[in-house]
């Protein structure tokens, strides 16, 4: 096949000349139909904004009404005497200045196990039976269920240590 470049510029003119695209008569779009501007719109645009600044009112109440109780909590906590919860060297520490003040460990056997207890501050224990207080210290005491006590309630657990060293179990 033998190559013709003398006509080769007017076949390459007249291939562009068939694809070149042909524009398109433009549509005009459509004229959206002005609203006009009606007593009632104005109306309805009224209400709608009256709407959204009660809403927001209504928030900021809500919102101002929790920080106000969350504040409150706060004071009840910070407010709420802190439990007199004792170490056992805390306990150890008030028997021995005790028994110092009486005079040696004579006379504070001399006392009741309620008023060696109110001597070192610790009031009500009379309702503490003693099979309780064996549960937890003494010789046929269950080591886990102290322990558990003195995680789960620490309160109680150095009243009832307290209360077992007054009554000789400890």
């Amino acid at each position: 096949m033998a190559l013709n470049l003398e006509n080769l510029n007017e076949q390459v003119a007249s291939n562009l000349e068939s694809q070149a695209p042909t524009a398109k008569p433009e549509i005009p779009a459509p004229a959206l139909e002005q609203q006009p501007v009606t007593d009632e719109l104005t109306k309805l645009r009224a209400e709608n904004e009256e709407l959204k600044h009660e809403r927001t009112a209504a928030k900021v109440a809500a919102e101002n009404k929790a920080a106000d109780e969350r504040i409150k909590a706060a004071k009840a906590i910070a407010h709420k005497p802190v439990p007199a919860v004792r170490s056992n060297v805390q306990q150890d520490l008030a028997f021995a200045k005790l028994r110092s003040e009486l005079g040696g460990n004579c006379f504070l056997k001399n006392l009741t196990p309620v008023e060696q207890l109110e001597g070192i501050g610790i009031t009500g224990s009379e309702q503490i039976k003693d099979s309780e207080v064996k549960t937890y210290f003494g010789r046929s005491s269950n080591a886990a269920k102290a322990n558990a006590l003195r995680r789960s309630s620490p309160e109680r657990y150095s009243l009832l240590r307290a209360v077992a060293i007054s009554r000789g179990i400890l």
